[in-house]
C-alpha cells in the first residue's frame, strides 16, 4: 500500500496518525532529547520529544478537537519563555507519534514546562508551575467548547477516572524524574483526553471556577466563574476585527518590488511587508522622477488593521495610504507632492 493510500485508509477510520520514520520504539531514555544547535550565531536549546509507544489504549479524537488543543499548549509554552527566560530561544516539538499517543504527548509537554525549568536552574519555580498549569487550564476550556450540548457539567456518559503519569528527562548528565497525578475522561466508552487536574470536577455539579492567565506577568490573573469561562472559550476562538489603527509613522524601505506594491519595510514594529496604496508615490517611481534606495526613510500615513484570532491579537493587514516625503539615507528630504484632478 503507497504512503498516499494509507493515509487515505487512516482518514477513513477517523485516526489522527502520524508514523514514526524508524518504525522502532524508543525507550523511556530516549523520549527527551536536549540538545543546542547553532542558529544565526547564537546558542539555541531545543527541546525534542519522542514518543513511539501506545497510550492507555487505541482511539480516536476527531482534528476539530485536537488541533484547540495543540494551539493551546503552544501558547502556554510561549508565556512560559516570557515569563521565565525571554531571551533564549526555546523550541518544542513533537517528532513522532502513533494513534492513540496524542494523550501522552500532552502529559509529556506539561512535564517538560516544569522539568527543563527547574533543570536549567531558573529560580522562579512559581512561574514554571504556573504556566503548566496554565497549560492544562487552556485545554479544560478547548474541552467545554466541544462538548455535546456545551454545558459546564460532566455529560452522563462521561467518565472522569485517576490516572499517574511518570515522565524522565535527562540533560547531560543530570536526571530529572516527574510523576504527575492526573485524570483521564472517556466519553462513550472511548478515552477523551487527559487534562491533568483540572479535568477534575470540582463538585457533583461541575467543573467549578477556572483561573486564566491573559497578561505577560504572572500577576495578571483573572478570575473567570464556569459559566462565563464556556461562552468566553466560544468567543475567543472565533475571528473578532478591531478598529484600524490609522496613523503617521517613519518607514525604512528594506525591499524595493519593481512589478508589485508590496514593499518590504521596517517600522517600530520590526520588518514587514506593507501594500502601497499611494499610486502619486508609486508613478514618481515608475517614471524615474526620484530614484529610491534601500535605507530611505519615508514618512507617511499608514493603517494597520488587526483581529482577535484565538484569544491573540493578529495583524491582518499593513497599508501605507499616503507618502508625505522621503528622507534619504543622505539625509537630503524629497517632498511627494499632491496631484488633483480638474473637473472641465
Amino acid at each position: 500500500m503507497s504512503g498516499l493510500e494509507k493515509r487515505k485508509a487512516s482518514s477513513r477510520n477517523g485516526d489522527l496518525a502520524m508514523q514514526a520514520k524508524d518504525g522502532h520504539e524508543l525507550d523511556s531514555d530516549d523520549m527527551f532529547r536536549l540538545r543546542k544547535r547553532q542558529s544565526n550565531g547564537d546558542e539555541v536549546s531545543e527541546l525534542k520529544i519522542r514518543y513511539t509507544g501506545r497510550a492507555v489504549e487505541n482511539h480516536s479524537i476527531e482534528l476539530r478537537t485536537f488541533a484547540p488543543s495543540l494551539l493551546g499548549v503552544a501558547d502556554a509554552v510561549d508565556r512560559y519563555k516570557a515569563l521565565c527566560c525571554p531571551d533564549s530561544d526555546l523550541q518544542i516539538r513533537v517528532t513522532s507519534t502513533e494513534p492513540g499517543s496524542f494523550i501522552v504527548t500532552l502529559h509529556l509537554l506539561v512535564g517538560a514546562a516544569v522539568s527543563i525549568g527547574t533543570g536549567m536552574g531558573w529560580d522562579n519555580v512559581a512561574n514554571i508551575s504556573n504556566v503548566a498549569d496554565g497549560i492544562l487550564t487552556i485545554l479544560k476550556i478547548f474541552k467545554r467548547r466541544f462538548q455535546e450540548s456545551g454545558a459546564v457539567s460532566p455529560l452522563p456518559h462521561e467518565v472522569v477516572k485517576e490516572t499517574d503519569t511518570d515522565v524522565e528527562l535527562k540533560i547531560g548528565k543530570a536526571k530529572l524524574r516527574v510523576k504527575r497525578h492526573t485524570y483521564e475522561a472517556s466519553c462513550d466508552g472511548k478515552l477523551a483526553h487527559a487534562l491533568g487536574d483540572a479535568a477534575k470536577p470540582a463538585t457533583e455539579h461541575g467543573y467549578g471556577d477556572v483561573v486564566f492567565s491573559h497578561g505577560k506577568h504572572p500577576d495578571d490573573m483573572v478570575d473567570i466563574n464556569a459559566e462565563v469561562s464556556s461562552a468566553m472559550s466560544k468567543a475567543v476562538m472565533e475571528q473578532a476585527e478591531l478598529p484600524p489603527e490609522v496613523g503617521e509613522r517613519l518607514l525604512k524601505i528594506d525591499t524595493i518590488q519593481m512589478n508589485s506594491q508590496k514593499w518590504r519595510l521596517t517600522g517600530d514594529d520590526g520588518t514587514n511587508w506593507w501594500f502601497i496604496a499611494d499610486t502619486v508615490f508609486l508613478n514618481e517611481f515608475h517614471d524615474g522622477n526620484y530614484v529610491y534606495h534601500p535605507g530611505d526613510m519615508l514618512q507617511a500615513q499608514t493603517e494597520v488593521r488587526k483581529c482577535l484570532q484565538d484569544g491573540d491579537t493578529k495583524v491582518v493587514s499593513r497599508r501605507v495610504l499616503v507618502v508625505k516625503r522621503i528622507i534619504s539615507s543622505k539625509g537630503s528630504v524629497h517632498p511627494i507632492q499632491p496631484q488633483f484632478d480638474l473637473d472641465i
